[in-house]
């Protein structure tokens, strides 16, 4: 401001001054008064100019001033708008969020509540379990009574137990497994049992018999279907039938006879799915009888006799040993004869296939076992069974570390599945001499730890074997000897063990498992 005064001051003295050395001596005073006015009008203007430049620069100055305040605070424009789009986009997110939780919430509680279809009066009855046929369902020494409710949960359990896998169509509003928990439970069910059994004894519990009420003489062949609810049966006087295990009443689901043409009937199985079951026997064609129709389709195998008869695991192939010699291959989704395999040894007693269905292990009458690749279509090797002149069975371990062979002198070898690709005169891991006649019955349990073996020749030759001790369990058979054992099955998880005889079905709960 004193700057602008001392500008001013000069301008006014160095104006009149020019004005009194420029103005004749004979003006008047007034006129002089006007010159000196006009002059004041002419600086007062130009001061406002000057103001107002001055005034422009001041602001410029303030608004430099101002933007690097604030750059120095915020950061610069793009920075500051950035940073506040990022969080706008978090509170919009986490709002959105929050809405869903509460949209779920709400969509939870608004849910309908499923009630009960009518009200069964029994279930609020009480039960006696002293006494009474539900004993077996006490879980406390001091408990006698029991609702119609507790009781039908300790049933859900137990059937559980049993079966082990899920009745989907039973499940209301079942949830999706994800990718991961496949995979935990794909492990799980590889893995099998938890606990390891016991060295020389083994707890089992006798059931009904599920052919009480439906008499069924001579089962030839028995065996679970994937779920273990279901059994099919093949009895000598050519009766399949079908029958729903639960534990408690093994009932009759389903009945029919095998045409006569047949002459004898030796096997049958489950087809893939559990659709329709494999029947054979001594004749030159098998059955398969469709479940859903309740009706036989014959397929006939190039004139062959049929001698014996085994399904892959995977249910793609049918082996059929056959009168003439050899075994004919047929697949089982063409129905067609793919080869009829010549054997080394003219006659083959028994065949059998390995878990993955990709090899055949078969024997005649010289004591050797011979390997046969179903892709390759040839032999890759054969070894010696010790101590045998003639194989009449074999299995193989469902985790494909063993393989077990039934001899005619009624002894068993167990041989590692490593060392019989390898070396053609093995030595067994293990030999049993518990039987005296020939075996006709070798079966592994699912997780490999329990092998059945039989003899159809004596009442009472069966036996129970843990494989990984390598003992015979000293408590099975009972005293009371059963009669001939003709076939024998474990359920998929091991829960149930069946064995079909001469006169009936006998079946056992294993709650190991």
């Amino acid at each position: 401001k004193q700057w602008y005064q001392r500008r001013v001051r000069g301008a006014i003295e160095f104006n009149k001054t020019t004005l009194l050395s420029h103005t004749p001596a004979n003006h008047t005073t007034k006129q002089l008064n006007t010159l000196i006015l006009t002059l004041f009008f002419v600086v007062i203007i130009e001061f406002g100019e000057i103001m107002k430049k001055t005034q422009s620069v001041y602001n410029q100055d303030d608004q430099v001033k101002e933007a690097n305040l604030s750059s120095f605070l915020f950061g610069n424009k793009e920075e500051v708008l950035e940073k506040v789009g990022k969080e706008t986009t978090i509170f919009q997110r986490k709002h959105k969020l929050e809405d869903n939780d509460e949209f779920e919430e709400e969509q939870k509680e608004k849910k309908e509540v499923l009630e009960p279809a009518w009200a069964d009066k029994d279930d609020l009855q009480e039960l006696d379990l002293v006494d009474s046929k539900h004993k077996k369902y006490k879980v406390a020494l001091n408990e006698q009574k029991i609702t119609g409710v507790e009781l039908s949960e300790r049933l859900r359990g137990t059937m559980k137990n049993l079966h082990k896998g899920d009745s989907d169509w039973a499940s209301l509003g079942k949830k999706k497994r994800s990718e991961e928990e496949e995979v935990l439970s794909s492990v799980t069910e590889l893995r099998g049992s938890s606990t390891v059994l016991t060295d020389f004894n083994i707890k089992y519990i006798t059931l009904k018999e599920p052919t009480f009420d439906s008499p069924q003489k001579g089962i030839r062949s028995v065996q679970f279907n994937s779920t273990g609810e279901l059994l099919l049966s093949l009895g000598g006087d050519k009766s399949l039938k079908l029958f729903r295990i639960d534990g408690e009443t093994s009932k009759l689901i389903q009945g029919a006879k095998v045409p006569t043409d047949m002459q004898q009937v030796s096997y049958s199985s489950f087809g893939k799915d559990g659709a329709f079951a494999v029947v054979c026997g001594a004749a030159p064609f098998f059955q398969l009888f469709d479940f859903s129709k309740r009706s036989f389709f014959k397929v006939f195998v190039r004139k062959q006799q049929i001698t014996g008869s085994q399904l892959s695991p995977s249910c793609e192939y049918l082996g059929l040993t056959v009168k003439a010699g050899g075994f004919l291959l047929v697949s089982m989704a063409t129905k067609n004869v793919l080869e009829h395999v010549l054997s080394p040894e003219k006659e083959v007693r028994t065949l059998t296939f390995s878990p993955d269905s990709k090899k055949i292990y078969l024997s005649g009458s010289t004591g050797f076992i011979f390997i046969y690749n179903v892709a390759t279509r040839k032999y890759e090797g054969r070894f010696k069974d010790q101590g045998s002149s003639s194989t009449t069975c074999i299995a193989v371990s469902p985790n494909n570390q063993y393989i077990a062979t039934g001899l005619d002198s009624g002894h068993v070898n167990i041989y590692s599945i490593e060392d019989c690709s390898t070396q053609e005169e093995p030595h067994p891991l293990a030999t049993f001499d518990n039987l005296i006649t020939a075996i006709s019955t070798l079966t592994f349990n699912h997780d490999s730890q329990l092998l059945l073996m039989a003899s159809k020749q004596k009442n009472g030759s069966v036996r129970l074997v843990n494989v990984p001790k390598f003992t015979v369990y000293q408590n099975f058979p009972s005293q009371g000897y059963p009669p001939k054992i003709l076939s024998a099955a474990f359920s998929p998880s091991s829960g149930f063990l069946v064995l079909g005889n001469d006169t009936h079905l006998e079946l056992y709960r294993l709650p190991h498992f």
